[in-house]
């Protein structure tokens, strides 16, 4: 009986020293939160300027959180939705722009960062369902003039 308290004693104290130690890596910032702090910030078309050269904040700071940590190299799917997120605040509905800074900003971020096999190959389809989109409301736009 005295193991079997001290066993349950041990995983108590386990689990109040877990619940009171700083989490190592940060939640994951869900599409709401995400939105959420970049509304509440007017950060959308700010610019951070790296080695000399400006890129999208959000874009940048997105890709850097994804690989916070460090044994954490590689970009995950949740990290590259997090990303075309910040790129393209209303989805792929065609609704916001991808313009010439996110355009540039994602060439650094891919050129920077490495991607798993099915983040890189979920980005890509991300935005170019995203630009099919914008162009389809674009021809739209020319079509009703």
């Amino acid at each position: 009986a005295s193991l079997f308290a001290c066993n349950r004693v041990h995983a108590n104290l386990h689990l109040w020293s877990c619940a009171h130690m700083a989490p190592k890596a940060a939640k994951k910032a869900t599409k709401k939160g995400v939105l959420k702090r970049i509304k509440k910030q007017h950060s959308l078309s700010k610019t951070i300027t790296v080695g000399g050269k400006k890129y999208d904040r959000e874009m940048v700071l997105a890709a850097r959180r994804a690989t916070r940590g460090a044994k954490n190299v590689l970009v995950s799917k949740d990290d590259a939705k997090q990303i075309f997120e910040a790129a393209r605040p209303m989805g792929s509905s065609g609704r916001s722009s991808y313009d010439q800074m996110e355009k540039k900003t994602m060439a650094y971020i891919r050129s920077k960062y490495k991607f798993t096999e099915a983040a890189d190959k979920l980005l890509r389809s991300l935005v170019s369902k995203a630009g099919a989109a914008q162009g389809k409301r674009t021809k739209a736009k020319k079509a009703a003039k």
